[in-house]
């Protein structure tokens, strides 16, 4: 779990939409064989989680060269771009306007694209 003062310490006030409280970061989604449905089983299971179900949002970054990416000599942005759409397809968003790729899922909100922390 992440608090709001957390984030905000880092990020600075008003990072986080005003009434959002339970925050939870997904740090690290990792598996070491591509396309036999692990990476999918791992976030079913963790979006399934009391944790999970508890927040209102979740956030992560999805990061590179990790898993089976790590020294595959897959351009970054490739990896990036393959991630934002494994992620998508469990309800992560970002915000356009964003300079990072950092991603949100809401959960029993409703928050738009561009009004997601950035």
């Amino acid at each position: 779990w992440v608090s709001r003062k957390q984030l905000e310490d880092k990020r600075g006030r008003g990072y986080l939409p005003e009434g959002i409280e339970e925050v939870l970061e997904l740090s690290a989604i990792s598996v070491n064989e591509p396309n036999n449905g692990h990476g999918t089983e791992l976030m079913q299971a963790f979006l399934a989680s009391s944790d999970a179900q508890k927040a209102q949002l979740i956030y992560l970054d999805p990061n590179p060269n990790e898993g089976v990416n790590w020294g595959s000599g897959i351009p970054e942005e490739q990896q990036v771009a393959a991630l934002v759409r494994f992620y998508s397809r469990f309800g992560f968003r970002h915000n356009p306007a964003s300079a990072t790729k950092r991603m949100w899922l809401t959960q029993g909100i409703h928050i738009p694209d561009e009004s997601l922390p950035t």
